[in-house]
């Protein structure tokens, strides 16, 4: 079992320096009136990259949460690594008509996603909310049912 172990962590610690320089292949949607996941493939929409987090307004900080009654989607980053694209990185996002603007929470400690999060990229405020990057906000919104 420990060998196993050694030989999968060598085999991730060799894999991650390509994944690092990987951009966003697609980012895929779920979520309250999606039956089957949306993807994205635009520019727009690939154009959040997972390592510089350019998806989050860093700007602004932590927010407060959305109103519990707003629909809340899940945002998968996929990136190319060689011949696979492969999930890489999810955060929650909320359209906050009130405030005009996406807003975006990292996983929790205690969420699914979390383990896979941090084993791509380590940030900080788990379980917090943050704006979403304009225009890459309004992207996701664009392309989600009923989301006015």
């Amino acid at each position: 079992m420990a060998t196993k172990l050694a030989a999968f962590s060598l085999l991730l610690l060799l894999a991650l320096p390509a994944a690092a320089k990987a951009p966003t292949a697609k980012v895929v949607l779920n979520g309250l009136g999606i039956d089957n996941p949306i993807e994205l493939t635009q520019r727009e929409a690939v154009s959040a990259n997972v390592w510089s987090g350019n998806f989050i307004d860093n700007e602004a900080g932590v927010v407060d949460a959305p109103a519990a009654e707003l629909p809340r989607y899940t945002v998968q980053f996929y990136v190319q690594i060689e011949d696979e694209v492969r999930m890489m990185y999810v955060v929650y996002y909320v359209w906050d008509s009130a405030a005009g603007r996406a807003l975006l929470q990292v996983p929790d400690v205690s969420d699914k996603w979390y383990q896979l999060n941090v084993s791509t990229i380590g940030r900080c405020c788990h379980g917090k909310w943050f704006y979403a990057s304009q225009p890459w906000g309004e992207t996701i919104r664009a392309a989600l049912p009923g989301v006015l």
